[in-house]
């Protein structure tokens, strides 16, 4: 009987004091999205996620690459170092603007066996994308955040690597607006 307490205590321990954390990020401009999966601060990985279908059938392609353990390492990091999980205490609407055209999101989800965080930023994209360096603090630093993965992961170069091997026919959305590649 005391053994199977023991198995039952250690079980639960283990259960409980493991710290499994998922960080979802979704990019502006193209259906692509970066999900890190950190597990007790130990074990690291990842996968890049680009969204496209056919134009005629409205078909759903989902490319998926898998991201390197230490390079998804240095991403969740990177990411924890600059303050991730303090975005939960911004509100896009009040602090960071409030009204935006393009109807596209920078949205970054923190999981750990529940959302932790769900946050989304109108049209902030990272500085190799942008034209400007976002002025307002708030929106900066999601900027900034986009801006360490992106650095990483080179995300427009892989989805136009993806978008381009799929041939004509194919689709993808950027904000709203629909971008295909025409039949020769």
């Amino acid at each position: 009987m005391k053994r199977f307490a023991v198995v039952i205590l250690i079980f639960l321990f283990n259960t409980v004091s493991s710290q499994n954390r998922i960080y979802e990020i979704s990019f502006c401009g193209r259906e692509q999205n970066v999900i890190l999966r950190e597990k007790n601060n130990k074990k690291f990985s990842g996968t890049i996620n680009s969204k496209f279908h056919k134009q005629k059938s409205k078909r759903d392609i989902t490319k998926t690459k898998r991201i390197n353990k230490n390079i998804a390492k240095i991403i969740i990091n990177d990411l924890k170092n600059n303050g991730i999980l303090q975005l939960k205490n911004e509100d896009d609407k009040i602090n960071c603007g409030d009204f935006y055209l393009d109807g596209d999101i920078l949205n970054f989800t923190v999981t750990e066996n529940k959302i932790i965080l769900n946050k989304g930023f109108d049209e902030v994209y990272p500085e190799s994308e942008s034209k400007t360096i976002e002025p307002n603090e708030c929106r900066r630093k999601a900027q900034f955040l986009a801006t360490i993965i992106d650095k990483q992961l080179n995300l427009k170069k892989l989805h136009s690597q993806q978008f381009k091997k799929l041939g004509s026919g194919t689709c993808y959305w950027t904000g709203i607006s629909q971008v295909c590649i025409k039949k020769k």
